[in-house]
């Protein structure tokens, strides 16, 4: 069984012994934004759609729950839980998107530089990321937490009740020496975190340990065994082989991370892509760790009184181009084509003929030169690929994967399976059982590409190369009058 606990649900998957998938489920749940440039949500809400999504799943599959092998778990990244010492949830977690933390950001820049943050870390000094969440929440919270979670290990921890991470969750957290793998002391000192509340660092396909006999009552399920799991992303791109230079890996979720494998950490001295460790032990995921995307599609069809189905159609209505309307997706803040958490996003080139066609267009296409933003950087660093395969909620709009292929000129391709992160944790608790020998071999063995491309269009290049231009001068002409998180 695979679990990815993502934003808007939590999806299962579950496999056979010969890596085959069987059957599917999700469920949803809210999130909330009770202040300017927050977003939380309630890590029960998480479990509860766990165990539905596993009950669904096995249901649906017609297994016995007896014949449960493993659970892998996949969550999204850069959330953080703070927990008492029995691993209960003491407020709601911050989630990737929430920027509330930038005091804490401040702080620590002030201590040791935003540079040298970069240079251990890998990532940027951005409150969007763990450790300033954690300076957040030990200095607001009326109870002291006994240790601060990812959401991965928060999940785990309920299951099992061992705090473990794998690498890749913990490179995220702005406190790994990314290049040495260990939690860095100057990055620990600089925001103030006892790395003794973080969680063991372990391998991914390592197992924490059984699901408890009270959960495994409770929940219905065996006492098997559960491994470490890793972030979304780090799943969805194994089980999309991104495992090595060749094809960049674009998870087009409610956030979108765009990444390339590397054998090596390769930095951008820039940081627009940061230097993450890959759920693979012996790679790093040279990657943006994600913009709102396929969330900003579902902001404008909430606005528009719609569904995110009906935004592809109607963008499919409105010329290439948007007839001129711009839009920047950066509703949680700007991370393209700067990074920059007081800029918000913003249409322009608005005028009287234009219509809900025209804003579709302009949404699924500003998500597009974002997308352009980052592959031509990881072009520069030397991890360029002339394809691009995409996995998530935007991997089943056909318009918005041809705009990606003529914005960015590259083929576009997708996975035949559509929960590309639920099956990447599913592979994950496999190795940890010895049904595959090692996580290579697992994705290898069951990567299964859609033979259909989208090929871009080569008599929309100079318009898009316009539009893209237009685009990043008007994030220029915007940035200066940037005040903050909207009210």
């Amino acid at each position: 069984m695979g679990c990815d606990v993502g934003t808007q649900s939590t999806k299962a998957i579950l496999l056979d012994d010969q890596g085959v998938t069987v059957g599917r489920a999700a469920r949803a749940y809210p999130t909330r934004h009770p202040a300017a440039g927050w977003a939380e949500q309630e890590p029960r809400d998480w479990l509860d759609a766990a165990r539905g999504a596993i009950g669904d799943v096995i249901r649906t599959a017609g297994a016995a729950r007896s014949d449960l092998a493993a659970i892998g778990i996949a969550a999204q990244v850069d959330g953080i839980v703070a927990v008492d010492r029995s691993n209960q949830a003491l407020a709601p977690a911050p989630i990737w998107m929430d920027r509330r933390a930038t005091a804490e950001v401040r702080a620590a820049t002030d201590r040791v530089g935003a540079a040298a943050i970069l240079a251990i870390s890998g990532a940027n000094a951005d409150p969007s990321h763990g450790a300033p969440k954690i300076a957040w929440l030990r200095d607001h919270l009326e109870d002291r937490p006994d240790a601060y979670l990812t959401p991965a290990a928060f999940v785990v921890a309920q299951l099992t009740g061992r705090r473990v991470l794998d690498r890749a969750n913990a490179s995220s957290l702005l406190l790994l020496d990314v290049a040495g793998e260990s939690w860095s002391a100057t990055l620990l000192e600089a925001f103030g975190i006892d790395p003794g509340a973080l969680g063991e660092i372990l391998p991914a396909t390592a197992v924490a340990g059984t699901i408890s006999a009270d959960l495994a009552a409770d929940w219905g399920l065996p006492s098997c065994p559960v491994v470490v799991g890793t972030g979304d992303e780090h799943a969805a791109c194994l089980a999309a082989g991104i495992l090595g230079p060749g094809t960049i890996g674009d998870i087009a979720g409610t956030a979108e991370p765009v990444a390339a494998a590397s054998s090596k950490p390769v930095r951008d001295p820039d940081g627009l892509v940061e230097t993450h460790a890959h759920v693979l032990p012996d790679r790093w995921l040279i990657e943006h760790p994600g913009f709102v995307s396929a969330g900003s599609v579902r902001w404008l069809a909430d606005l528009l009184g719609c569904g995110p189905v009906e935004i592809g159609q109607l963008a499919a209505e409105a010329p290439p181009g948007a007839g001129g309307v711009r839009f920047q997706p950066a509703l949680g803040g700007a991370t393209t084509p700067r990074w920059n958490a007081d800029v918000f996003a913003a249409f322009t080139g608005l005028g009287i003929g234009h219509d809900r066609r025209h804003l579709a267009r302009a949404v699924i296409e500003g998500c597009c030169f974002a997308v352009r933003d980052i592959v031509d950087r990881l072009e520069r660093l030397g991890l360029g690929a002339d394809t691009i395969r995409v996995v998530g909620g935007g991997a089943r709009d056909r318009t918005w994967l041809q705009a990606k292929a003529d914005v960015t000129g590259r083929a576009v391709e997708l996975l035949v399976e559509p929960e590309a992160t639920a099956l990447g944790a599913a592979l994950i608790a496999a190795v940890g059982l010895g049904w595959f020998p090692d996580l290579d071999a697992a994705a290898t063995s069951t990567l299964r590409v859609d033979p259909v491309r989208f090929e871009p269009n080569q008599s929309l290049a100079r318009q898009y190369d316009h539009g893209w231009a237009a685009y990043r001068a008007t994030f220029d002409a915007l940035e200066p009058l940037a005040v903050g998180s909207p009210a």
